[in-house]
């Protein structure tokens, strides 16, 4: 699980972000069950049952600037991030695939980033002209 602007993150001053998850976990009666596990780097995740791996990028610029639950371009450029590291994981074959949720494609392009959603960026990145 790749985790940053909204899910959770310890790079660059996010650590308040895991403290939330851990936070959430806790108020929904889950932080026995489930732990999260802090990698850098995808041959230190645990790939565990009930085990979050969070996967630390250390790239987000500002991560104080973060607030859930709202459109900003320090968001749109944690979730940019994390999408093309997402991707560039798979190229590099370190991960079998990749999954994306939802994402704020306003936020995206408050970032300077101008795509009109995932398909567009794993397009563009992929070098893939038919999808």
């Amino acid at each position: 699980v790749l985790c940053c602007a909204g899910t959770g993150c310890t790079s660059s001053g996010s650590e308040a972000i895991v403290n939330e998850l851990e936070s959430q976990l806790k108020a929904n009666g889950l932080d026995k069950e489930i732990k999260i596990n802090a990698v850098s780097k995808v041959e230190d995740a645990k790939f565990a049952f009930k085990t979050i791996d969070v996967y630390n990028v250390n790239e987000i610029d500002n991560a104080s600037q973060l607030k859930l639950g709202t459109v900003n371009e320090v968001g749109g450029k944690a979730a940019f991030k994390y999408v093309i590291t997402a991707i560039n994981l798979a190229l590099e074959n370190k991960v079998h695939g990749t999954v994306t949720n939802a994402i704020s494609k306003e936020a995206i392009n408050l970032a300077g980033y101008h795509f009109s959603g995932h398909t567009e960026i794993y397009s563009h990145y992929t070098n893939t002209k038919k999808y």
